[in-house]
């Protein structure tokens, strides 16, 4: 694995306190967001895996992670195309941002 699949990634929005409190928040829910859409995948409920990548696309916007908006944009993509085994392609990308997007919060130990 390269590093930059290692590289924790930082918000590029906390500039207010109140962007800190969403941000924290954001990350400390993403790991159960993660999971939900691993769930959904699994079961082969497209339908649930493009609500949820669309629900983390704003929410990862909203806080400043373009990066992982993206993937999850193309996960829901090609969730909406019924292309289950590029979901799951996409849903694994997701999960490895999502792990570095966690190990790049200043709270992160």
């Amino acid at each position: 694995m390269d590093s930059s699949r290692r590289d924790a990634i930082g918000s590029t929005d906390v500039d207010t306190p109140e962007a800190a409190a969403q941000l924290d928040r954001f990350v400390l829910d993403l790991a159960e967001r993660v999971d939900l859409l691993q769930d959904a995948d699994t079961a082969g409920d497209l339908d649930t895996l493009v609500r949820l990548a669309s629900q983390l696309i704003d929410q990862a916007r909203a806080v400043g992670h373009e990066a992982l908006a993206g993937v999850a944009t193309r996960l829901a993509e090609v969730a909406r195309q019924g292309k289950a085994e590029d979901g799951h392609a996409g849903l694994v990308e997701l999960t490895e941002l999502a792990q570095r997007v966690r190990r790049g919060h200043r709270g992160a130990i």
